[in-house]
């Protein structure tokens, strides 16, 4: 990750919650339902950012918009058109790593690190490594 001592920070308004929410409620466990909301989350920061940069994204072609695949695998990804997929990986509040789960260290063009606030309103984006 690159380290900066200016760390974007973006905000998560209720549409992002209600979305997390959604997809969160389909899930099978408690913990499978954590695990899709903090990565609905991460998407939707990282999506918010694509676009004010007006970086064109298509959530409908995302592993992570898809209900079978975030059911079965730990997926937090933001589809490029014509590029390719960006990892957003859920950071939580006071942790220092990165976890990588084996489904999504192929067919990436890299990852971004997206770390909470207490309340989940608003997120830093830690930086970007390529793949």
């Amino acid at each position: 990750m690159n380290n900066t001592k200016h760390l974007l920070k973006v905000y998560l308004g209720g549409e992002a919650h209600r979305v997390a929410a959604q997809f969160a409620a389909e899930q099978a466990t408690p913990q499978k339902g954590k695990q899709v909301y903090l990565n609905t989350l991460a998407v939707c920061a990282v999506r918010s950012y694509l676009k004010w940069l007006q970086i064109e994204t298509n959530l409908g072609k995302s592993d992570s918009w898809h209900p079978g695949k975030r059911a079965v695998f730990d997926v937090a990804d933001i589809a490029l058109p014509d590029i390719g997929r960006l990892e957003c990986r859920p950071v939580l509040p006071g942790k220092t790593v990165l976890d990588l789960p084996p489904e999504v260290t192929e067919n990436r063009l890299g990852y971004v690190g997206v770390q909470f606030s207490e309340n989940l309103s608003e997120v830093q984006l830690l930086g970007y490594t390529p793949a």
